[in-house]
């Protein structure tokens, strides 16, 4: 019995180690060995890894941490784009934990790129935050989907709408 326990203790913990130093690639890249391809056969797993990819940057109650997300984030090695994204969920940390994301559609635009309607949630209360849908997109970058830096940049603005006058986020 007491072998069977320290057994499954070791397991347990061989477990969360792996998953803990694997969670930022296993939650954001969705099938890194071979991204689907959004087109042909694969476009039903292509939809899925992009809804996936939204859940991971813009669910807040998963827990997730700002470098988690940044991994499904589309030019988030420009230091002033991850600096923009840090500062943002920083000032907006309380409302970022409580949103939740429902896509409601997704278009491939081509094997690479997709146009995504979603809405983000207030998981408190059950209700859209923003009135309207929102338009975004995803790509392939890195061998994953990502978040387009457009997309990004259009929820930063609402915000803050004087980074599309300057920076990474200029129009």
């Amino acid at each position: 019995m007491r072998r069977h326990t320290t057994v499954l203790l070791s397991l347990l913990v061989a477990t969360a180690v792996v998953a803990g130093m694997s969670i930022a690639t296993a939650s954001a890249s969705v099938g890194a060995a071979k991204v689907p391809a959004c087109a042909g056969k694969t476009k039903k797993k292509a939809i899925t890894a992009i809804k996936k990819t939204f859940d991971v940057f813009l669910n807040g109650t998963a827990g997730r941490t700002l470098d988690e997300r940044k991994v499904v984030v589309q030019g988030a090695d420009d230091p002033v784009l991850l600096q923009l994204f840090n500062d943002i969920f920083a000032a907006n940390a309380e409302l970022a934990a409580i949103t939740s994301t429902r896509v409601s559609k997704v278009t491939c635009t081509g094997k690479k790129a997709a146009d995504v309607e979603f809405f983000l949630i207030n998981t408190q209360t059950n209700t859209d935050l923003l009135p309207n849908a929102q338009f975004g997109g995803a790509v392939i970058e890195d061998k994953i989907w990502k978040v387009t830096k457009e997309t990004v940049c259009a929820l930063i603005s609402i915000a803050n709408p004087a980074v599309i006058e300057s920076g990474p986020c200029a129009l």
